[in-house]
């Protein structure tokens, strides 16, 4: 995210503070903001990997490969 192309996480987080601060209360401690910004920011950062993946070339990893082997 250093140009700023892949912000689902932090748009989402911020949308998730919004829809969680509305409801109020509270679970476990844990304001509604809160959860709701956790949960957010969570579905964001799965959003964001998505996308970097599915723009990213499929690699493929080759390493040294032996002619023969003898075992001796």
């Amino acid at each position: 995210m250093d140009d700023g192309r892949y912000a689902a996480g932090v748009v989402l987080g911020a949308v998730g503070t919004a829809i969680g601060g509305a409801f109020g209360g509270a679970i476990l401690g844990f304001s509604g903001a809160a959860i709701g910004g956790f949960i957010g920011s969570t579905v964001g950062s799965v959003v964001d990997s998505w996308i970097v993946s599915s723009l990213a070339p499929a690699q493929r990893i080759e390493c040294a490969r032996l002619d023969t082997l003898r075992i001796t």
